[in-house]
């Protein structure tokens, strides 16, 4: 007999949200990729003109696997570094905002589900994004790749600074 168990972030309020599959006949099946993503994400900091708001959920799902590839980085080697604050609107009491994106001007980052940082490059160390851990996952710098520093550029995030 077989038995397919599909896990999913249940009771979380996370949209698009099936995260891995197993079949218990002692036969793995492929895992998918976690269709989890904030609704928003802002990022603002001295080293922006302007606050930058994504608001495009495939977007954000993007970027969010285009930093899924943990580091170890110790807290004194990211104390002087350049950084971005990020805040992330996750959950069904941000879904309006596909509905109205007009709303996304007036977000206030306080009231953030999830909030972190991201790490321009510089120097000789990578682009990174540390979000603080939510839903059982987070506390762990992810190394930005090539495609998700693309995104943040598009939006005029500096993705390098020197």
């Amino acid at each position: 007999m077989r038995i397919l168990m599909i896990g999913i972030a249940a009771g979380l309020g996370l949209s698009h949200h099936v995260t891995t599959v197993t079949h218990f006949n002692g036969v793995a099946a492929p895992h998918s990729a976690s269709r989890a993503a904030p609704w928003a994400i802002v990022f603002s900091s001295p080293l922006l003109q302007n606050r930058v708001v994504l608001g495009d959920w495939d977007e954000n799902h993007k970027l969010m696997s285009a930093a899924s590839t943990a580091t170890r980085v110790g807290s004194q080697v990211l104390r002087d570094r350049p950084r971005i604050f990020v805040s992330m609107f996750w959950g069904p009491d941000w879904e309006y905002l596909r509905r109205h994106p007009e709303s996304l001007a007036t977000l206030d980052t306080s009231r953030a589900t999830q909030r972190g940082f991201f790490y321009p490059a510089h120097r000789e160390r990578a682009a990174l994004l540390l979000v603080d851990p939510a839903f059982g996952a987070g506390g762990h710098p992810g190394v930005m790749t090539a495609d998700g520093l693309a995104i943040l550029k598009r939006h005029g995030v500096p993705t390098r600074v020197d």
